[in-house]
């Protein structure tokens, strides 16, 4: 389990997906940016890239948001800084902050690799003193991570409401 304490940014990429707070972790490089650019252009909301502002909130959870000069922008290595509201042509795409609900740490890692459910062998970051679920990614060679992890993250949704696809199918077929 790794520990944030008493932090008040952290490195990363953190979009809205359905309503969920997602953070999207991983090495300089990893493509957090282009997965949360990705995103976007599926209809979901960028909260901060690069840097992600923590704050408790009175419920116990964690606060995402962006820097206040930073709101709107991306950056993507060998292009500079976008502005998502003019590439878009709209604001509906921005959002100003948002609970942290989940972590997905990005890896290039080839032990990950043999992973067959992300669930099973998922960790928690520290932040703030809340346990955020941190679902460990392996990025593999043209896998389509926009849709991976809003899948993902649709698949997280039915798990808090009960419903667990991956026992089911096992459980049904054993």
């Amino acid at each position: 389990m790794m520990t944030a304490k008493m932090m008040n940014n952290i490195h990363g990429t953190a979009v809205s997906i359905n309503g969920t707070g997602v953070v999207i972790m991983g090495g300089s490089g990893i493509g957090k940016t282009e997965t949360a650019l990705g995103l976007i252009d599926r209809g979901h909301q960028l909260i901060a890239d690069d840097t992600v502002v923590i704050n408790s909130n009175i419920n116990g959870g964690v606060i995402l948001s962006s820097l206040k000069y930073a709101i709107g922008y991306m950056h993507l290595k060998g292009v500079g800084f976008i502005n998502i509201g003019k590439i878009y042509n709209e604001y509906n795409n921005i959002k100003n902050h948002v609970n942290c609900d989940l972590i997905v740490t990005l890896t290039n890692d080839d032990v990950k690799f043999t992973l067959n459910n992300v669930y099973e062998h998922m960790e928690y970051v520290i932040i703030e003193n809340i346990k955020i679920p941190n679902i460990i990614l392996p990025i593999g060679n043209n896998r389509n991570l926009p849709l991976i992890i809003e899948c993902i993250i649709k698949n997280y949704q039915l798990m808090q409401n009960g419903y667990n696809a991956h026992e089911i199918f096992i459980k049904n077929n054993t």
